[in-house]
């Protein structure tokens, strides 16, 4: 998938601490390069296969390792006719198996996703689902087309509030061309309430005609709005956050464990700073494994080999280093290396 798509939504994430949906789009499918691996039929990815050999290809090939084991499990909900519920959970689905696109062809992604909703789902619940999921698709696909034409939102001096206003709008529009209003709240409506907000909050704080306290008290009553959880979940945001600064403080400073599980126990309590003691320590063993496995795939790759061995080299190393889900985070971290 396109690096570029996913690096620009994980700045946005990361700066504004919420979903923001409208500058987080589903990653577009047009952007997939055809890959040169073979499928299990022998046809190329990236070359379309009949719906045969594409059914033969998703029956006969397992997922991959790394996603072996993590599929969605959740129920898909129909209502007392049996007809299609559509909730988050189905968009969950869809997401799932089309994260793959990149590995394998998208008939064989759509042919796993047929299995799926026919272990979960009886007719007319069934056909109603590939419906909407063939809609979902042309979705991305055009979201895909209509990030090119939308300004970024994001400037150096910050965040740009008209642009991204008008990103939500244009996104909001594009998902009613696809999907009917049950279907649009149910697979956007928690995003779009919390890209409402954000951009409501980052308002008041660009409103320079407010006095520091009028901005505090009118965020203070913007919070109130939302959610009881997810006022819990900011507030515990806030605390962690706090938390997480003053950590990093302490061991730039070469502060103990000792120091850094008293400064957790006081903010979090006792149990939270023992689970993250713990995640200390096994942060630390993944980074010596990490540096591990890059300090021999570089022995590898100066070792000549030809460029197939060499491959077969990495991948054993790889698989033998790491766990199914580990390897995944594996190949994403090589992927932002290159």
């Amino acid at each position: 998938m396109s690096r570029n798509v996913i690096l620009y939504g994980c700045g946005l994430a990361l700066a504004t601490g919420l979903t923001l949906y409208l500058a987080l789009a589903p990653e577009p499918l047009e952007d997939i390069e055809p890959s040169r691996e073979t499928a299990a039929t022998g046809a190329p990815i990236g070359n379309t296969l009949s719906p045969q050999q594409a059914q033969i290809t998703a029956r006969k090939t397992p997922l991959p390792p790394e996603l072996q084991g993590l599929e969605p499990s959740a129920e898909l909900p129909t209502n007392p006719g049996g007809d299609l519920v559509p909730d988050r959970n189905l968009r969950r689905l869809f997401d799932f198996y089309l994260a793959n696109v990149d590995r394998e062809p998208l008939e064989v992604v759509i042919q796993r996703l047929h299995a799926a909703l026919d272990q979960r789902l009886d007719e007319p619940a069934k056909s109603q689902a590939v419906t909407l999921l063939e809609r979902y698709i042309d979705y991305r696909m055009a979201v895909g087309e209509l990030q090119e034409s939308l300004p970024g939102g994001v400037t150096l001096d910050g965040f740009d509030l008209g642009a991204l206003r008008q990103r939500q709008a244009e996104l909001d529009a594009l998902q009613q061309t696809y999907f009917e209003g049950a279907e649009q709240a149910a697979f956007f409506g928690r995003d779009q309430q919390l890209d409402d907000y954000t951009l409501a909050r980052l308002e008041i704080q660009q409103n320079d005609a407010l006095s520091a306290e009028q901005r505090q008290q009118q965020l203070q009553l913007l919070e109130q709005q939302l959610p009881v959880a997810d006022r819990q979940a900011r507030k515990r945001a806030t605390i962690n956050a706090d938390v997480y600064q003053q950590t990093n403080r302490l061991k730039a400073e070469g502060a103990s464990s000792t120091d850094l599980y008293q400064l957790r126990a006081e903010s979090l309590g006792e149990a939270a700073a023992l689970q993250l003691a713990q995640l200390d320590a096994q942060q630390n063993e993944w980074k010596n494994r990490l540096e591990g496995y890059r300090e021999e795939k570089a022995r590898i790759l100066a070792s000549g080999l030809s460029p197939e061995d060499r491959n077969n080299a990495i991948a054993t190393l790889r698989s033998t280093r790491f766990s199914g889900p580990e390897q995944l985070r594996v190949r994403a971290l090589e992927t932002f290396d290159q």
